[in-house]
């Protein structure tokens, strides 16, 4: 069984959707999107661009609940 932690990813302001980012246009790695990985700072591949919390009021609790796994 694999365990799935919350996703910053639904929070970030550079998200497409799916399974895709301006980070990461041909998928976002599994250690980030199905696991919960940190990307605040750069990983490999990402071309530069880390994650940057959307100017929402859902998107900041989204990203709050992700901060308490982690």
């Amino acid at each position: 069984m694999t365990t799935r932690y919350p996703t910053q990813c639904v929070a970030c302001l550079r998200y497409r959707g799916g399974t895709t980012c301006d980070a990461f246009p041909r998928g976002i790695p599994d250690n980030i999107l199905l696991f919960g990985d940190d990307h605040r700072k750069p990983v490999e591949g990402d071309n530069g661009i880390t994650f940057k919390v959307k100017d929402t009021k859902e998107a900041q609790e989204l990203f709050d609940e992700w901060l308490e796994f982690h």
